[in-house]
């Protein structure tokens, strides 16, 4: 994860750059913990219940550790929104519950015959 930043919104020439809404980074970093949560579930399963190694859990390993930077970008961004009145608290629950809805149409596309 190091070396991932929070991307920002173009910014037109001559105008300053602005951060991202934090009620969207609220909800991004609280779905990447939990995708983080389920890798580690899936990659102590892979090991325990199916001898996997090292190599391959790798994707499910370098997923399961902490964000760091990019958590801590979040954090800054969430804590310094209600002083600027960026964070609307409805729209980042909205955020949140369509990146699980998402998430969930994934693993049903994943279930589906071919």
């Amino acid at each position: 994860m190091a070396g991932l930043r929070l991307p920002t919104r173009p910014t037109p020439p001559g105008r300053p750059s602005t951060p991202p809404p934090a009620d969207a980074v609220l909800a991004v970093t609280a779905n990447f913990s939990a995708w983080g949560g389920y890798c580690a579930t899936i990659t102590a399963a892979l090991r325990t219940r199916y001898g996997f190694d090292d190599e391959a859990c790798a994707f499910f390993d370098f997923f399961a550790g902490p964000a760091g930077e990019p958590d801590r970008a979040a954090e800054r961004a969430v804590r310094a929104a209600p002083d600027t009145g960026r964070l609307d608290e409805s729209r980042a629950r909205a955020y949140g519950h369509l990146l699980r809805s998402y998430e969930a149409l994934f693993w049903l596309t994943l279930e589906r015959p071919a």
